[in-house]
C-alpha cells in the first residue's frame, strides 16, 4: 500500500495570522428613496453603478453624490478603501409648464419665454421630439431641465453658454438618439448628466469645456463619436466608456481633442 501525504504551504504574516483581502462595504442611501442593494468590494476596487435609479414620489432622481447635501457627483471609478456611504440626490419635480418654452408644431422647442428665463427649474413636457438649435443659448437663469423620453435629438448649441445649468435629468424610457454639435459647450457649471443608452451618436465640441463635470459615462449604444467631442477635460476627468475596450472604429481619433489630458476608463462596469 502507498501512503500519500499532501501539504499545503500557507503564508502567514510575522505575528502567525493568515493574510485575507480586505474587503469594503458600499452604502446607497436614497434617502427616502427606493432601496438599493448594498455591494462588498475588495480594497482598491472599484463599486458599480447600480443598473436601475431609485424612485422617490414627487421627486426626480439627479444623480449619486459623496454627501447629501453638498459634496460632488460620485464618481464611480474611483478605487474603494474604506466602507463608504453614497447618496442619492434628488430635486422636487415642478409641473410642466408649455408656458416657458416656444414650442412649435412639429413639436420642436425652440426657446425659452420671457416667463422661462426667469426660472430655475425647467422641465420640457413630454411630446416634444426635439431640443432645437440654439434654444437656450446663452441661459443664465436656470440650472436644472428635465427632458422627456419623447425626445430624440438635442440639437445644435442647444445649451452653449448656458453657464449656470448644473443638473440634467433625463426621464427614464429615454428615445434620444443624437446629441449634436455643441449641444453643451461651455456649460462649465455642469455637475450631473447621464447619457441615455439609447444614444449612438455624440458630434464634435458636444460636451466642449465641461470642466465642472468630474466624470461622464459613455454607454455602450454610442457607436458615433466626432472630432473634439471632449475638447478641453482636464486631468482631474474621467470619462467611462461601456462595452469597448479600445476606441471603436466609428470614433474619431481625436474625439478628445487635440491635446487631450482627461482619464478614460475603457470598458467600465465590464
Amino acid at each position: 500500500m502507498t501512503v500519500t501525504t499532501a501539504f499545503v504551504l500557507i503564508a502567514c504574516d510575522d505575528n502567525g495570522y493568515t493574510p485575507t483581502t480586505q474587503r469594503w462595504t458600499v452604502t446607497f442611501n436614497t434617502h427616502g428613496g427606493s432601496p438599493i442593494t448594498s455591494q462588498t468590494v475588495d480594497n482598491n476596487t472599484t463599486a458599480t453603478r447600480p443598473p436601475t435609479n431609485p424612485t422617490r414620489d414627487g421627486y426626480t432622481f439627479v444623480d449619486w453624490y459623496t454627501a447629501q447635501t453638498d459634496g460632488q457627483a460620485f464618481n464611480f471609478a474611483t478605487p474603494i478603501t474604506s466602507n463608504t456611504i453614497i447618496h442619492a440626490r434628488w430635486i422636487t419635480i415642478p409641473l410642466a409648464d408649455y408656458a416657458n418654452f416656444i414650442i412649435r408644431d412639429d413639436n420642436v422647442l425652440t426657446s425659452l419665454s420671457a416667463q422661462g428665463r426667469e426660472q430655475s427649474i425647467l422641465v420640457v413636457p413630454a411630446g416634444v421630439t426635439t431640443i432645437g438649435p440654439w434654444a437656450f443659448q446663452n441661459a443664465t437663469t436656470f440650472t436644472s431641465i428635465t427632458i422627456p423620453a419623447s425626445v430624440t435629438l438635442i440639437h445644435q448649441a442647444a445649451f452653449l453658454n448656458a453657464t449656470a445649468l448644473e443638473t440634467v435629468i433625463f426621464e427614464s424610457g429615454s428615445m434620444l438618439t443624437t446629441i449634436a454639435s455643441g449641444a453643451f459647450q461651455n456649460a462649465t457649471a455642469l455637475t450631473s448628466i447621464t447619457i441615455p443608452a439609447s444614444v449612438t451618436d455624440i458630434m464634435g465640441h458636444a460636451f466642449n469645456n465641461t470642466t465642472a463635470l468630474s466624470s461622464i459615462t459613455i454607454p455602450a449604444s454610442v457607436t458615433d463619436i466626432r472630432a473634439s467631442a471632449f475638447h478641453g477635460w482636464t486631468v482631474v476627468q474621467t470619462i467611462n466608456v461601456v462595452g469597448h475596450s479600445s476606441r471603436p472604429d466609428g470614433w474619431y481619433e481625436n474625439w478628445l481633442g487635440d491635446t487631450p489630458s482627461s482619464i478614460v476608463v475603457w470598458n467600465y462596469g465590464g
